[in-house]
């Protein structure tokens, strides 16, 4: 009755085991990004330009922005991400990506940039494209 009993928990373990890698491996590479512990969040700071967003976008219609980012070791690369919402003017916003796509953004204050980053952002620093959008998702990658 023992060995019963052990060979059915054993078997139920594996089981469970196997259902859940099963599962992992179902999600798309960003979902699995944002579960893994071990991919640490990564920070990058965008200043808002909204010269190519179209002149008939309203206030809240989902934005997408193509801007310069500036990640916290100072290196700069072109990033796509939408914004819920046409956002304000230079303003500056801080985006948390994990595993390459970015998660969430927050709008911060010049005092709070990276001393490093801080710099980089001038009046004259590189444009951007922005375009309207009706998705409904919030969905950016990294470019």
């Amino acid at each position: 009755m023992k060995k019963w009993i052990l060979a059915l928990s054993l078997v139920a373990v594996a089981g469970v085991a196997a259902l859940s890698v099963g599962m992992y491996h179902l999600l798309s590479d960003q979902d699995r990004a944002k579960l893994n512990p071990f991919v640490k969040e990564q920070y990058s700071y965008v200043k808002i330009d909204n010269s190519a967003v179209p002149a008939n976008t309203k206030d809240d219609d989902m934005v997408e922005y193509t801007l310069p980012a500036w990640s916290e070791n100072g290196t700069v690369q072109n990033t796509t991400f939408n914004g819920m919402k046409k956002l304000r003017e230079g303003a500056y916003i801080q985006l948390i990506a994990k595993g390459g796509y970015i998660n969430s953004y927050k709008e911060v204050t010049a005092d709070q940039l990276p001393e490093t980053i801080r710099s980089h952002f001038t009046e004259d620093s590189g444009k951007g494209t922005a375009t309207s959008t009706s998705n409904d998702t919030n969905a950016a990658t990294q470019q």
